[in-house]
């Protein structure tokens, strides 16, 4: 089973956090924090892409080797 996780800062503080160079379309309004993210949530997560960091929403949780 995938732990859980507390999700309480804004996409603003995280871009800022991290020195994000573009935020994601995916990323939208400022979500309410939520203090028990769950498997298959929809959560802030910063890549690195060609040398710039990039703030995106992505599905979190496990994909299982069998699957």
């Amino acid at each position: 089973m995938c732990g859980r996780f507390v999700s309480a800062s804004s996409p603003a503080l995280v871009a800022d956090r991290f020195a994000v160079d573009e935020v994601d379309a995916t990323v939208g309004d400022e979500p309410a924090p939520d203090y028990n993210v769950s498997p298959r949530r929809s959560v802030l997560v910063v890549r690195e892409h060609d040398d710039h960091r990039v703030l995106s929403r992505l599905r979190w949780g496990l994909v299982p080797s069998w699957a």
